[in-house]
């Protein structure tokens, strides 16, 4: 029987999440828009590396109280009249402790993932939960060549998917034989701000490495999905453009713009019908394809 994987990443410490799936609201939306009879055809494999970085960022939270605790005005703070009412407005709406949290819950997440040990550790993550499917598919199937796998990855998520895929394009080719990447979607992805790192010189060539597409009949495509509202999200298309020739790497991003909401923007994205519909599309596909046997 053919069955569909998709293997999902989350972003930064805004979804963390305890006891449950984080992608769960993306997954039944998916599959309802797939209409398959069959619920066994399609399976998700989410990786959660929520846990790297999370004692030491709650260690300066909970320990050190780098958050100061929000105080109203005293009465030798009334003047000027517009720095009182900004005081007394930050002290209700707790507006700078809740910017202060993201930066360490979430920006902190980035620096943790910038830094050796925890790049290396978050990576692994994904390249386990990879490894161990590759080993189940070809144990369920080894008369098949090729098995094939999507990926789902928010906001940081992408970041790390991005250059998990580079290693297994690269230095770890060998270890993932056997195993080919369908479609890559992208949700609220900052992967734009990280071809920066090849400033100097430092990681040259950073926009060409990454995301090989592994269908022979170069069906497979990368979506980019991104709210205006979502000051993470950048489109991509021009950031990563195809490269002629390259087998894998011929094809455009597709850059599609969806509404997740105002002032939830960057985390709503594994609530979004727009989102789920694109994907169901070529996940059925796929699933027709191997259903077949045609690739």
């Amino acid at each position: 029987m053919a069955v569909v994987n998709v293997v999902v990443i989350h972003g930064i410490g805004d979804l963390r999440t305890t006891g449950q799936s984080y992608s769960q609201p993306l997954q039944d939306k998916i599959r309802q828009y797939l209409g398959m009879a069959d619920p066994d055809a399609l399976a998700f494999h989410e990786v959660n590396w929520s846990d790297i970085g999370d004692a030491e960022e709650n260690d300066l939270i909970r320990n050190k109280y780098v958050l100061p605790d929000a105080i109203f005005p005293g009465a030798g703070s009334i003047w000027p009249p517009n720095h009182a009412l900004g005081e007394v407005l930050d002290s209700v709406l707790n507006a700078s402790e809740q910017a202060r949290r993201f930066l360490l819950t979430g920006v902190g997440d980035v620096l943790i993932y910038l830094s050796t040990k925890g790049g290396n550790a978050i990576r692994q993550r994904m390249i386990d939960v990879i490894l161990t499917l590759r080993d189940t598919l070809r144990a369920q199937d080894p008369t098949r060549s090729t098995h094939y796998v999507s990926i789902v990855a928010h906001s940081l998520g992408s970041v790390v998917a991005y250059d998990t895929c580079a290693l297994f394009a690269n230095e770890l080719r060998d270890r993932v034989q056997g195993l080919g990447l369908s479609h890559f979607f992208t949700m609220g992805s900052p992967l734009a701000l990280f071809t920066l790192l090849q400033y100097g010189g430092e990681a040259t060539h950073y926009a060409n490495r990454g995301v090989y597409l592994d269908r022979p009949d170069r069906s497979g495509e990368w979506l980019n999905f991104y709210d205006q509202q979502d000051p993470i999200a950048f489109p991509l298309k021009h950031v990563y453009p195809p490269l002629p020739g390259v087998a894998g790497r011929e094809y455009t991003i597709q850059d599609i713009r969806v509404q997740t909401g105002t002032f939830h923007a960057h985390t709503n994205y594994f609530k979004n019908d727009r989102i789920a519909s694109e994907i169901a599309k070529r996940l059925r596909l796929d699933y027709q394809k191997d259903r077949t046997g045609r690739t």
